[in-house]
């Protein structure tokens, strides 16, 4: 699934492979999204950095509710309590010191998001009209 922070796509083939459980954590992933105006914050962010970023605010707050994560999701107790833009600028300082690898390098590093967090494989194809590569919604 993705977002443009007016509304929710998805693969279909992705939904129908998920149990209620699984659908409800993706949907209040999503949700989280969209009532935190990340749509809004990445500005001129580099739009994958920026997505881990936004991952890693929305999951800490879902490891405070009754909704289960599955293993591999963007948590870090580095990043507990900030916001997306905070942890933002955490990575880009990491990225600098040569922690994190850039969004170009084929390498992944310690960091770089698990399978469950690709939103590619959620959404659209990538070209389609809704997806992360797509500008956001104008906030303002």
């Amino acid at each position: 699934m993705a977002t443009d922070g007016r509304r929710i796509v998805y693969n279909p083939a992705f939904v129908e492979g998920l149990k209620p459980a699984e659908l409800e954590r993706v949907l209040a992933h999503e949700v989280l999204h969209c009532a935190l105006a990340h749509h809004c914050g990445r500005g001129q962010r580099e739009p994958e950095l920026w997505n881990e970023a936004a991952d890693y605010a929305v999951n800490t707050i879902l490891l405070g509710s009754e909704l289960v994560l599955p293993a591999g999701v963007l948590v870090d107790p580095a990043f507990a309590d900030l916001s997306a833009e905070e942890t933002y600028a955490r990575l880009m300082k990491m990225r600098e010191s040569a922690r994190l690898p850039n969004a170009n390098d084929d390498q992944p590093g310690p960091m770089r998001a698990h399978q469950d967090q690709d939103h590619g494989r959620w959404g659209p194809p990538r070209g389609s009209a809704a997806t992360t590569d797509t500008p956001y919604t104008s906030c303002g």
